[in-house]
């Protein structure tokens, strides 16, 4: 479901029936990760995690945690880490039908196999029970990363990522069996102007994927994003270059269960309204042919960032991040987190904000079946509990009205982030 991460997605990113992928009663979270009722956490870390039966790797590893969706659990269910002696870097995670998680990003090291050069860009997939299923590892000579992953119904694993050749940047959509054979992989050049950080991934219903990013991709059009979509069979079904409507960066990608599109990013002119401040948050609709059907924008006289995108079955749309003034209530610390809801025909239905004394950041968020909504970030304070170390990672869940269920942290005495 990607992130656009930058996610970074995400989240995660976030993208894409989630509704589907929640509907297995898991909460996944991590730094780009999707999150369902009950839960799994994973990113980066410097120290090993809790109850995980391995030391650390390297500089930084990924991790992955399963939850409870119980108010009163704070304890995962099972942790798992995983690195090179390196830097590995998780950039998204998301699960497939049967509740198994995959995730994503890159390394200086070597997980699986030899570095090729630079980073290279990984999977790792484990079982609902937390058992290691496979890794992969595959790279150039220059830098290398895999940015955002999402599945089909079939269990097949659809990574998109980037890869450079000198100094041109390349766009690449890979899809793998559930057993890690790689099925096909395609590229195509990015925009010259735009270093690929972030990309929106998403499957629809019949297997077709759907990437998008920041820039100029389809010749002798303006436009700040693209969308492109592929068939299950790799084949590119069309390019499609959003209209130069003031989107100044693309951050996350969702589809709604009509294979709607929605994407958020930031802005610093006035796409859907007027702007308030240096850059604010836009949420924008479009066909399943990529055609704009609407935009959106919230902001305040700072910076409102969005990360992740999620719809829920209702087709409404929620889009959350980080901000430095008061979007969704009043200001707590430094950077709070916060999440905005949209009806399907663009109204604006309701703002939370949540944030401690220090920085607080939503790097996920997803939907389940019933419309309650779980989000996923870093915090450097006490938000969902007390902080152990430089940031923790931490999770929650509102309702679909919008109230505020439960808060989660995890951390280690260094720096971790969900």
């Amino acid at each position: 479901m990607g992130n656009m991460q930058r996610q970074k997605l995400v989240l995660g990113k976030g993208r894409n029936q989630r509704y589907r992928l929640a509907s297995l009663g898991l909460l996944l979270m991590m730094f780009a990760s999707h999150i369902l009722p009950q839960s799994v956490l994973a990113e980066a870390i410097k120290e090993p995690v809790k109850q995980t039966t391995r030391k650390n790797f390297g500089l930084f590893d990924g991790w992955v945690a399963k939850f409870s969706d119980s108010p009163s659990a704070s304890t995962p269910i099972w942790t798992r880490q995983f690195g090179s002696s390196g830097y590995d870097l998780q950039k998204d995670l998301t699960t497939d039908i049967t509740g198994s998680t995959i995730s994503v990003g890159n390394t200086t090291g070597a997980i699986v196999g030899t570095n090729k050069g630079g980073d290279d860009a990984w999977i790792v997939k484990y079982s609902p029970t937390g058992k290691l299923v496979w890794k992969r590892q595959w790279g150039t000579t220059d830098d290398d990363a895999a940015l955002s992953v999402d599945t089909d119904s079939d269990r097949n694993i659809y990574v998109a990522g980037r890869y450079e050749v000198g100094s041109t940047e390349y766009v690449w959509l890979a899809k793998y069996s559930p057993l890690g054979a790689l099925i096909w992989r395609k590229s195509f050049e990015a925009p010259a102007t735009t270093v690929v950080d972030e990309l929106g991934l998403a499957i629809d219903g019949g297997g077709n994927a759907i990437i998008a990013s920041t820039g100029t991709l389809v010749a002798g059009n303006n436009g700040d994003c693209w969308i492109v979509k592929y068939s299950p069979t790799g084949t590119r079904l069309w390019s499609q270059q959003v209209g130069y409507i003031g989107l100044d960066t693309v951050s996350s990608l969702a589809l709604d269960r009509n294979n709607s599109i929605f994407l958020t990013g930031t802005t610093g002119s006035n796409p859907g309204g007027t702007n308030q401040g240096l850059l604010d948050a836009w949420i924008a609709k479009f066909t399943a042919r990529g055609e704009r059907q609407w935009v959106k924008q919230i902001g305040t006289f700072t910076l409102d960032i969005p990360t992740s995108i999620t719809t829920d079955t209702k087709g409404n749309a929620v889009m959350a991040g980080f901000t430095n003034g008061p979007l969704g209530g009043p200001t707590r610390g430094r950077n709070d987190a916060w999440l905005a809801k949209y009806s399907p025909n663009g109204t604006f239905i309701w703002k939370r904000q949540l944030g401690s004394l220090e920085n607080d950041e939503v790097r996920s968020i997803v939907a389940d079946t019933t419309g309650n909504i779980f989000l996923s970030g870093l915090t450097a304070g006490d938000l969902g509990g007390t902080n152990r170390g430089s940031t923790d990672a931490w999770a929650a869940k509102y309702s679909a009205a919008g109230a505020l269920v439960w808060k989660k942290q995890l951390g280690t005495l260094s720096t971790d982030a969900s």
